[in-house]
């Protein structure tokens, strides 16, 4: 689609045609910024995207263009870390040494640990890459009358004796509250019978 320069104003004719959009493009796909694509027309970058608006078909050409030069950019850029990442970690730097007086006296050689691991993990990853691991997270929630079947079960298989009505009241909550709430029997008689009823000392 061509677009015929339409007149500005005061009359004035404006530098915008599709010839100049695609010399634009190619700049930019050639590696150029954009402002200075622009302006290397003879353009100024308002006039330029005042026309885009009016020709929206022409917005994803110069969207590409960009997208495009960017991935050639960004690969170059990360050719030259790796290349630095190697040169750190496995050739190394020379680094000035001084003495107390503050003068040169000789150079070592200094390395970067983590450029080498860096370094590793990428071009070794089946062995020094990190090894995804799986967290399992769980959560029980138990209630009260639950913890009192657990701890009256436990202490069944420790061989502690519960009297009858404790072990009921372990089983139902309003026994419980009765068991909770009657003072202990200190009668003679009581005594006697839980003497009688306890295990001999030294038997489990």
């Amino acid at each position: 689609m061509e677009i015929v320069p339409q007149p500005h104003r005061g009359g004035r004719a404006t530098k915008f045609s599709r010839t100049l959009f695609d010399r634009v493009v190619v700049a930019i796909r050639d590696g150029a910024a954009t402002v200075p694509a622009i302006e290397r027309e003879g353009i100024d970058q308002c006039t330029f995207y005042r026309h885009l608006q009016r020709h929206t078909d022409l917005v994803p050409i110069l969207q590409a263009a960009q997208l495009h030069r960017d991935r050639v950019r960004n690969v170059s850029r990360i050719e030259e870390a790796e290349l630095e990442l190697k040169r750190r970690g496995i050739d190394g730097w020379s680094e000035p040494v001084f003495d107390a007086k503050g003068n040169q006296c000789g150079e070592r050689r200094r390395f970067s640990d983590a450029c080498l691991i860096f370094f590793l993990k990428a071009h070794k990853p089946d062995i020094y890459a990190d090894k995804p691991t799986t967290v399992v997270a769980t959560q029980v929630n138990v209630g009260p009358a639950r913890e009192k079947e657990i701890l009256a079960d436990w202490r069944r298989r420790l061989g502690a004796t519960e009297t009858p009505a404790l072990i009921r009241a372990a089983n139902d909550p309003e026994q419980a509250k009765r068991v909770e709430g009657r003072p202990a029997d200190t009668s003679p008689a009581a005594c006697q019978s839980a003497a009688a009823d306890a295990p001999p000392l030294g038997v489990p």
